[in-house]
């Protein structure tokens, strides 16, 4: 069975398009390693997570770029935001 066929048949798609349920099971898996990834952050301290953030961010976003130009903006739509979570803000990393 191709495997969009096996992620509907899952319910988390339907009509060739990821639905609530399957933005839901993406968004708890998120949760849950922003949970379990919080600790190191919080070794490394407030100051050493921004300038990582700071020198990584552009990189990952020409990476991302790069794939919606080659891949386009469809590709794996599960690890896109989604208007319902546009916004959102991640919790605060304590110092």
């Amino acid at each position: 069975m191709p495997v969009w066929k096996q992620v509907e048949a899952k319910g988390l798609a339907a009509d060739g398009e990821v639905n609530e349920t399957g933005i839901e099971l993406r968004q708890r898996i998120e949760d849950r390693t922003d949970e379990l990834t919080t600790a190191p952050w919080e070794a490394v301290g407030l100051e050493h997570a921004d300038e990582f953030a700071r020198v990584a961010e552009p990189t990952a976003e020409i990476l991302l770029q790069r794939v919606n130009e080659t891949a386009g903006a469809n590709y794996m739509p599960a690890s896109r935001l989604h208007p319902r979570l546009a916004g959102r803000v991640a919790p605060p990393l304590t110092s």
